[in-house]
């Protein structure tokens, strides 16, 4: 084995994918490891970006950190020969929390990256500051093109992963457990558009709904869904009636509900805004 360390035809056709497989405010978490603190990410050397159009390697890496940070969730990405490994914690109400990345083993005859995370939450009786915190672990390796799996030691016994996507998109819209990366809020949109996001920690039903300004209902349906503590990605693909005239604002609306009860359990709303 070898080591490495430097560690979504709706109309009156829809179809939904929902396959196997948000980042609120605040400043970043002093609890970060040395590795892994806000500055870790512009420490990164990946040699001069000649292109003015193209962000360079940095700044991509801290946007997909910013983007990520409110998650709890791991995730692997390639850039500029590079390997970036990437577990955030989420939002916590104080700090005393920590994440780190102990090993990383490149397993070549399974073809996999194995990451072990330890998770650390404050003790009960332990004096805490109460502030927003997102301690999140970042590591890089050389690219292996390789899957990666993480495992969770210490206070967690898991690391939600994303399925059928390789990487977090921008979160436009989200909640605890639904997150839309488009269309966005006053996004202007076709009659024809794609919804997308991602779903976890749910098993019953998905319902979803559009409505005009005036609260009718245009399009709706239900779809079923196995539980995952991982991330499933989901598209929606809508065609909105042709009748409906353009700058009609739009409103999007998707929740889940609970097997047993059919009670709401979650739900996302998203205005936009119909354009030619």
């Amino acid at each position: 084995m070898l080591r490495k360390r430097l560690v979504l035809l709706l109309t009156l056709l829809l179809g939904i994918v929902l396959v196997t497989g948000c980042a609120e405010n605040g400043d970043m978490s002093s609890q970060n490891n040395s590795l892994n603190g806000n500055d870790a990410v512009g420490e990164y050397e990946n040699g001069e970006n000649n292109d003015v159009d193209e962000p360079a390697a940095e700044e991509i890496i801290d946007d997909w950190l910013e983007y990520s940070r409110g998650i709890f969730l791991g995730q692997s990405r390639e850039l500029d020969g590079m390997q970036y490994l990437l577990v955030t914690y989420g939002q916590k109400e104080s700090d005393g929390y920590n994440v780190e990345i102990i090993d990383v083993d490149v397993d070549e005859e399974d073809e996999k990256v194995y990451v072990e995370v330890k998770f650390t939450a404050p003790d009960e009786d332990k004096d805490v500051n109460a502030e927003e915190t997102y301690p999140y672990a970042l590591e890089m390796i050389e690219a292996t093109g390789l899957p990666v799996e993480f495992k969770a030691v210490g206070d967690e016994d898991f690391v939600p992963q994303l399925l059928e996507i390789d990487y977090l998109q921008p979160i436009a819209a989200g909640s605890a457990h639904i997150k839309v990366f488009s269309p966005g809020p006053g996004e202007q949109v076709g009659h024809r558009f794609k919804v997308e996001g991602i779903i976890n920690e749910h098993e019953g039903n998905v319902q979803y709904r559009l409505m005009d300004g005036s609260g009718t209902v245009l399009i709706s349906g239900v779809t079923g869904m196995n539980a995952s503590r991982d991330w499933k990605y989901f598209s929606l693909n809508v065609v909105v009636d042709s009748e409906v005239v353009a700058e009609e604002t739009l409103l999007m609306e998707i929740n889940t509900q609970g097997a047993q009860n059919g009670d709401v359990q979650d739900t996302v709303r998203v205005e936009f805004v119909l354009q030619e």
